[in-house]
């Protein structure tokens, strides 16, 4: 809209008519310019330094080998916190559950066993309603580990499963942490590295001798133009001060 107003205000002025040139002016008054304003905000930032304030470098150089420390600390209990895990979970599946695969295994036979050997002293027994005490405690003893065994093998099942998810969620929670110690670390270490050797380059530039006669000439060196002023004041005529004055009678 702005454009179409300020073509019809250009086509007005360019116009032989005065009535038709104050139109025009008006409509460009009311139309707006093309573009806005620049805004001015008050400036919220200190003026910036001329130079920096350097005095050593000391500082520097003990950070970083601070932070390379604490660099490889943070990867060493990253990887034992990792490897932690790891072990646990496979001391559960493969040792733990092994021992009472097997265990539960020795005791279904022993339970087995047991049965025959009740069934026989049942069998062999001469009296109508035979007790065979000993034979019936081995069998529920021996029921009762097997049934040990299975809630203990059922039971690390259930907790490799736990420890799987649970192990997930950990290595989750530490991404953000293992990004900051493998990359941002190492890039802020390398960065200070390269700050030294620039602040070791700054220091090693040293500021050139000046004349203190003359400021901003440096000593030992003829100004430029001193020569030709002096050529030029001696070829226009000027009074060369180490001629003798003319003796009297003289023209």
């Amino acid at each position: 809209m702005a454009v179409g107003c300020t073509t019809d205000c250009v086509r007005g002025v360019s116009g032989l008519s005065v009535s038709n040139a104050a139109h025009a002016t008006n409509r460009a008054t009311h139309c707006g310019p093309l573009l806005p304003a620049p805004c001015s905000l008050p400036s919220l930032l200190p003026p910036m330094a001329t130079g920096a304030n350097v005095k050593t470098i000391d500082v520097i150089r003990d950070f970083r080998g601070t932070l390379i420390s604490f660099t490889e600390d943070a990867r060493l209990a990253l990887m034992e916190a990792h490897s932690d895990v790891q072990k646990t979970v496979g001391w559960i599946q493969y040792d733990r559950m092994g021992f009472w695969a097997h265990a539960l295994k020795k005791r279904h036979e022993i339970v087995q066993r047991c049965k025959l050997e009740l069934a026989r002293a049942q069998l062999q027994s001469r009296d109508e309603r035979p007790s065979c005490v000993l034979e019936r405690k081995a069998l529920v003893k021996a029921q009762a580990e097997f049934d040990e065994a299975q809630r203990k093998l059922d039971s690390c099942k259930k907790a490799v499963a736990l420890l799987d998810r649970e192990g997930l969620l950990f290595k989750a929670a530490l991404a953000g942490f293992s990004t900051h110690v493998e990359i941002d670390l190492p890039r802020a270490i390398a960065h200070l590295e390269r700050l030294m050797q620039t602040l070791e380059q700054y220091f090693s530039v040293s500021a050139p001798k000046t004349d203190p006669l003359t400021p901003g000439v440096s000593s030992g060196v003829t100004p430029p133009g001193s020569a030709e002023t002096g050529n030029s004041a001696t070829s226009s005529g000027g009074a060369d001060p180490t001629a003798s004055a003319p003796k009297a009678g003289e023209p």
